[in-house]
């Protein structure tokens, strides 16, 4: 018979495996029909996805971080006695009614002031300030179906019904891409694909909803606000972090809306957008060690969880590092082969290195942020990303008006660096003492370092690569990136493998998370 850690090894691995489809599905969508909505709508009709966006995620915040804790106490109370299962399904309900109503007011509240932001806000060039207004109500209406959507998601996540949701996303978006091009061609204006984007988000929306409800059987529970107080104190807490994690990573298109035309914002966005394709990995090794870290640490195995926790760093070093250092050094030739775009690429090329990286840097705190959630805390993501978002503000106003785009790209990148040295230390200090010096060393310095070496002499062999074609750079980036991650997993691959991967002193501290948050 299997022991317990294999058995939940084993389930955490199909969720990897899952997340890792899924987002690869939706990386090969997103990349494959974004060049052709550009030859559509133009990069102008693209900033305007870009800015309303951003507002969107902003508005976000009113969830206060209920997702996560959502997510959270579902893993909690897989195993838990019908009465505990009553209670979260009541939270749930609760739930569901708070982020429809929400949602609700939201495209209400967006679609009232589009005249406003259109007229007022945006740098409009070639679109009309009627045709921008539509299409800005539309995207209201279809950002606002996707809100309640991620806290489905979440809950899908906390039940470890991964795969499940994994297909819906997958399904919901190629019908939403395939919809959006039907439209387009049919009728090539951008009203005609905001209007298809909103169809698919209905679409979404019911898909995932019935997904969940569906994989969560049991008595009709009604909604009940009391249920919600529990939570409240560690869901505020989330929720501050959320807020300054929204700040940081939208902050630089907010300024970047009002100081450049919707056309320079469109490019930006475009490749704000490629970077932010890394994220995928991490979050599918997120999703998939979140709910596994939870049950362990409430069960005091600080052992296991150790074991468990040290494998997932260099899952997600494996994932991102190769692809990231690639991404930034050859970032010019990546948006050419995407867009087939020459010129393009030269404008775009030293904003997306420093979006890059600093995805990168970001993507790499993912591991002990999860760490830290699984232990009932925020506090230290909360005070890290207060500062960092003091020092935001001042870069991106002090920087951007010398160096353009590209100066407030770099704030991302510095930004990120400084947080994952100052965060990723404090958070082994507090949570898994002995193994923060194997972190910095072990899972970021050393697969770092010979990532670096490869990528640049990589660089120096093909210096040339103005001669190169666009064909013939399809085939030398996966070919760099097949060689970089073939290195990276070398290098990893006996603690990768083995299960002896923490020593018997190395205990993280047990039973931190609390039965109920108070």
């Amino acid at each position: 018979m299997k022991s317990f850690s294999a058995m939940g090894q084993g389930l955490t691995n199909r969720n990897l495996l899952a997340n890792l489809a899924g987002s690869g599905a939706n990386a090969v969508l997103t990349l494959l029909f974004v060049p052709i909505y550009l030859r559509f709508i133009g990069a102008e009709g693209y900033g305007l996805i870009g800015f309303f966006t951003s507002i969107t995620i902003v508005l976000s915040l009113l969830d206060g971080g209920t997702g996560t804790v959502a997510a959270r106490e579902l893993a909690r109370t897989l195993n838990a006695s019908p009465l505990e299962q009553s209670q979260t399904r009541s939270l749930l309900r609760s739930l569901d009614l708070m982020f429809c109503l929400m949602a609700g007011l939201l495209a209400l509240v967006l679609c009232l002031t589009a005249p406003w932001l259109a007229k007022n806000w945006l740098q409009l060039e070639k679109l009309k300030l009627d045709t921008a207004t539509l299409c800005l109500r539309l995207l209201a209406c279809s950002l606002a179906l996707q809100w309640p959507c991620s806290l489905y998601n979440s809950c899908l996540i906390g039940l470890q019904r991964q795969l499940r949701g994994n297909l819906v996303a997958t399904v919901t978006l190629a019908l939403r891409n395939l919809g959006s091009l039907a439209a387009l061609y049919w009728r090539p204006v951008p009203e005609s694909f905001f209007a298809a984007q909103l169809v698919g988000s209905l679409i979404a929306f019911i898909s995932l909803r019935v997904a969940f409800w569906s994989c969560y059987p049991g008595p009709v529970t009604r909604p009940s606000w009391t249920s919600l107080r529990p939570i409240f104190r560690f869901s505020l807490e989330v929720s501050g972090v959320n807020a300054l994690a929204v700040l940081m990573t939208q902050m630089d298109k907010l300024v970047l809306s009002q100081l450049l035309t919707l056309t320079a914002l469109g490019r930006y966005t475009l490749a704000w957008n490629l970077a932010m394709q890394l994220t995928r990995v991490t979050n599918a090794i997120f999703n998939a060690n979140y709910p596994r870290f939870t049950q362990l640490a409430g069960e005091g195995q600080g052992q296991l969880l150790g074991r468990v926790y040290r494998r997932a760093c260099l899952q997600t070093t494996l994932g991102l590092m190769p692809a990231g250092l690639l991404m930034s050094v050859f970032s010019g030739q990546v948006i050419w082969v995407w867009t087939g775009q020459a010129e393009l690429a030269q404008e775009v090329g030293a904003i997306l290195t420093w979006l890059a990286l600093g995805t990168l840097c970001n993507g790499l705190m993912t591991m002990p942020y999860a760490l830290q959630l699984a232990h009932g805390s925020s506090r230290l993501s909360l005070r890290a990303s207060l500062v960092a978002i003091i020092l935001l503000p001042l870069w991106v106003f002090l920087v951007t008006q010398k160096y353009g785009q590209a100066g407030a790209a770099s704030g991302w990148f510095v930004l990120n660096f400084l947080y994952l040295l100052t965060f990723g230390w404090l958070v082994h200090v507090r949570f898994l003492p002995t193994s923060a010096r194997w972190w910095l060393f072990r899972a970021l310095l050393q697969p770092a370092l010979l990532c670096l070496i490869c990528v640049l002499l990589m660089s120096t062999i093909v210096q040339l690569h103005v001669l190169f074609s666009r064909a013939v750079w399809i085939l030398i980036l996966p070919t760099f990136w097949s060689a970089l991650s073939l290195a990276c997993w070398l290098l990893l691959r006996g603690e990768l493998t083995s299960d002896s991967q923490i020593s018997p002193g190395d205990t993280v501290q047990p039973s931190a998370v609390p039965s109920q948050p108070t």
